[in-house]
């Protein structure tokens, strides 16, 4: 877990508290009479967690509780409530130093205590369009950001910003493309309410962009919206290895891609729902270019593309459990034909070792189409026809062949 020190109690995140249990300096308690726990425990900034407290031949009200010496604690460091159950509510922002000694000592006989190390981490960033304040905030629940663009930047590896309900767009001070730093997860609390407007974002730009290893986009719809010609736009661009994409939707055209990933290393896409219900059957739902290796496309649906998804170029895409509706073409591959380069991806039982579950239907020109000389798996897949038929569910333009039973 990560540690951050900001000085001015300022936090950036959600805390966690290690609980640990024992005398007076947090260690050994060699007296009996005192016993409180647990021995460990975790809690949000701002949240709560209950201390058990065991009295030989008495009750939890003959005993005096300090936190860092203060009695009952303060904002600063958390407070204790001597309510039942006996409750440590952690602070709004992060102390210095972080570790903080909750002891209780008995009235009767102040030889009788026990006390308890608590450690205070943190991993989480809060932003609210909403109620949020970049100036005010420290990023807990209680006051979060307001913009992701402001919560990310305050993110190190291994953290989360999680984004509350709202629009966040240039009018609420984002900056875009919004990048997500490596090894960093930003996070939507509700994929319909939780929206990335990102119009306005012209030529080449996206609305978020995950060039960084081991990043995370979940949970959000995006909004990006047409530029003006001939500009292009593209929603999601991923060029980061170990990347995860999940449970994003897009009602809304983009020009070029919505998602486009390139040069990227098992990278994985899933639970992606983008349906453009405008009768046009226009642009493209992935564009997936060169240089990717083992990425995953599961449980992804498309509606109203050209393409829904293009592999272009050299790619051994794993494509499984996905739906391919009102389109051109389900899945188009292109173009280069050097057998080196050219994609190798896996639509139901090839080497990568997809499940299928592809479902093709209502497509203009192809469910899926091979213009190259490679030979393609899609095994255990659902066509407009049943079986499916060469030249209409399935193309192949070259000397290569579509494997679909």
């Amino acid at each position: 877990m990560l540690t951050r020190s900001l000085g001015a109690g300022l936090a950036v995140a959600c805390l966690l508290f290690t609980v640990s249990c024992g005398g007076d300096d947090g260690g050994p308690n060699p007296l009996s009479g005192v016993d409180i726990t647990p021995n460990k425990d975790q809690v949000e900034l701002a949240h709560s967690t209950e201390i058990a407290v065991k009295v030989a031949g008495g009750t939890n009200k003959g005993l005096d509780w300090y936190v860092n010496g203060i009695p009952n604690g303060d904002p600063v460091v958390g407070s204790i409530s001597q309510n039942s159950p006996v409750t440590y509510t952690a602070p709004d922002s992060l102390p210095d130093p972080s570790r903080v000694l909750v002891k209780a000592i008995s009235q009767e006989d102040s030889t009788k205590i026990d006390s308890c190390y608590i450690d205070l981490t943190f991993d989480k960033i809060f932003v609210d369009a909403v109620n949020g304040d970049n100036t005010t905030g420290t990023g807990c629940i209680n006051l979060p950001f307001k913009t992701i663009t402001h919560g990310l930047t305050m993110a190190d590896a291994g953290m989360k910003v999680i984004a509350q309900p709202g629009i966040y767009d240039q009018a609420n001070g984002e900056t875009f493309s919004i990048a997500i730093p490596e090894s960093v997860a930003l996070v939507g609390m509700n994929w319909e309410t939780c929206i990335i407007r990102g119009h306005g974002v012209i030529s080449y730009e996206q609305s978020v962009s995950l060039y960084s290893n081991y990043s995370t986009f979940r949970t959000f719809t995006v909004e990006q919206g047409l530029p003006v010609e001939p500009s292009w736009s593209i929603g999601i661009y991923v060029g980061g290895n170990y990347t995860l994409v999940d449970s994003i939707r897009v009602h809304e055209r983009g020009r070029y891609s919505i998602l486009r990933s390139a040069d990227t290393e098992a990278g994985t896409i899933q639970n992606l729902h983008f349906a453009i219900d405008d009768a046009a059957r226009n642009g493209r739902g992935f564009e997936i270019t060169s240089g990717n290796v083992g990425l995953v496309i599961r449980d992804c649906s498309f509606f109203g593309f050209t393409e829904g998804i293009f592999l272009n170029n050299q790619t051994d895409a794993l494509v499984e459990n996905c739906t391919f509706e009102f389109v051109g073409y389900g899945v188009n591959m292109c173009c280069d034909h050097d057998p080196r380069h050219s994609p190798h991806p896996d639509l139901g039982g090839g080497a990568r070792g997809s499940a299928g579950g592809n479902v093709f239907t209502d497509y203009t020109t192809c469910g899926f189409q091979n213009p190259t000389s490679n030979d393609v798996y899609a095994k255990f897949n659902v066509w407009d026809n049943d079986p499916p038929v060469a030249g209409e569910d399935y193309c192949n333009l070259e000397d290569g062949s579509i494997i679909v039973e």
